[in-house]
């Protein structure tokens, strides 16, 4: 199941009391930096989160995309454009591109997420 190895790591944390973890990750020409936090006063903006991830990339700390996984999905923080704008990713074609992701892509861009963090 994709979401085990996280629910592992979460789980792990707690009895050692620790509320954060960090990994680095390349992602195409980005350094980056992923810090998950399973601080309560994190969770509290998301209804079903499970931790909050903040990514920086290239040592830039006022640009950061804010991530909630939960038990069964994740949330990107706004939304889902804020993913493909912060690593960059070309969205333009000639298809519905908001109903394409709303449908599809989001399960894609989990599954990268977490695939870079080694948590999958």
């Amino acid at each position: 199941m994709v979401w085990e190895n996280l629910k592992k790591h979460i789980s792990e944390m707690k009895p050692s009391e620790r509320t954060f973890s960090g990994f680095e990750f390349r992602y195409k020409k980005f350094d980056c930096i992923g810090i998950l936090s399973i601080v309560e006063s994190d969770l509290e903006t998301s209804k079903y989160g499970i931790a909050k991830i903040y990514v920086y990339k290239n040592q830039d700390l006022d640009n950061c995309l804010v991530v909630y996984p939960s038990w069964t999905d994740m949330s990107i923080s706004p939304n889902i454009t804020a993913f493909y704008n912060f690593f960059e990713i070309e969205t333009s074609y000639n298809g519905d591109h908001f109903k394409e992701l709303k449908q599809t892509s989001c399960r894609i861009q989990i599954y990268l997420f977490l695939r870079i963090f080694n948590l999958i």
